[in-house]
């Protein structure tokens, strides 16, 4: 019967050692599962929230400058449509700006100017009455325009013997020319020649190349002039039939100058009414004799033809007409 007894308590033994064994597992399990139950209780509730927005990036801004403007440069960059380019006229517009007559004489005059390549651009003032015609230097010229100076004609920078200065003035109809020709004793000039149209440029004399058209071409009208008021005159260069309708009145200022003064009608020099151009080619030139010895002379010119001859029409000046209906710029 202990046998048995003993059997038992061995089997007894064992059962409780299983069953606390199982309930050692159970909270071993219990414990070990609670943290895997939360993240799946998490997991759940994750599941039932909306998605929520990532939160913004958090960055440090440099603080700005003190004293700037917030608009101002140095306090922003600017952005790339704030960036112009600099306001130039499209190129139509240039053309158009270009072939857009000057609104003015003096906006003329300056384009005038920048085209006459080193020759002398001299302005006729218009006045409503000329002066009368008598040899002498009338207020008039004066008070309507500084005198144009005469240089050597070769071109070089010596000063000439004899100063000559010249005014020119013009009305509806004539064009006015004033010459004063200085020299050391105007009682003994060379004036030998008293018939028109002789050899007067073998004479003391001033001298008037007029181009209406300004073709700078041998088209230009001829006036010479010796202090007896004697004319020799040409039109083309050598056409000596051309004896145009002028006035003309030589006089003297003791022992200082002698003076010639012309009246020249629009008329005799081809121009047709309402078709005055503006713009002409022009030069005056004086020729200075030694009484002495008349073959020395000194010449000298408005616009130097940079030759021993004035006959060189593409060194003439530029004579601007106030008083002129069509403007003809060169090109």
């Amino acid at each position: 019967m202990r046998k048995i007894g003993t059997n038992a308590w061995l089997v007894c033994a064992f059962l409780l050692a299983a069953v606390g064994c199982a309930g050692g597992r159970g909270r071993a399990d219990g414990r070990a599962g609670a943290p895997e139950g939360r993240r799946a209780e998490v997991e759940k509730a994750a599941e039932a929230k909306p998605a929520e927005a990532p939160k913004a990036e958090t960055r440090t801004e440099t603080p700005k400058p003190e004293g700037k403007a917030e608009g101002s440069p140095a306090a922003r960059t600017p952005l790339a449509e704030e960036t112009k380019p600099s306001e130039k006229p499209a190129a139509g517009k240039q053309e158009e700006n270009a072939g857009k007559p000057p609104a003015s004489d003096d906006e003329a005059i300056e384009l005038l100017k920048k085209k006459a390549d080193d020759r002398p651009v001299m302005r006729v003032r218009t006045v409503e009455k000329g002066p009368e015609v008598d040899g002498k230097i009338d207020e008039i010229y004066g008070k309507s325009g500084a005198a144009i100076a005469l240089r050597m004609n070769d071109g070089s920078r010596r000063s000439p013997s004899d100063k000559t200065s010249a005014w020119i003035l013009a009305d509806a109809e004539n064009l006015y020319v004033a010459v004063r020709a200085e020299t050391k004793n105007p009682d003994r000039i060379v004036a030998t020649k008293r018939q028109r149209d002789d050899d007067v440029w073998q004479d003391e004399t001033v001298e008037i190349f007029l181009d209406p058209e300004n073709t700078r071409e041998s088209r230009y009208f001829h006036i010479i002039a010796n202090a007896a008021g004697t004319l020799q005159d040409s039109r083309d260069k050598d056409d000596s039939s051309w004896n145009p309708k002028i006035e003309v009145k030589c006089g003297k200022e003791p022992g200082k100058a002698w003076v010639a003064e012309m009246k020249i009608p629009f008329s005799e020099l081809g121009v047709k009414p309402g078709k005055l151009n503006k713009i002409w080619g022009f030069n005056l030139t004086r020729t200075a004799r030694d009484p002495e010895d008349p073959a020395t002379v000194e010449d000298t010119a408005w616009s130097p033809t940079e030759s021993r001859s004035p006959h060189v029409p593409e060194k003439f000046g530029y004579m601007f007409l106030e008083r002129g209906e069509v403007l003809n710029l060169p090109k």
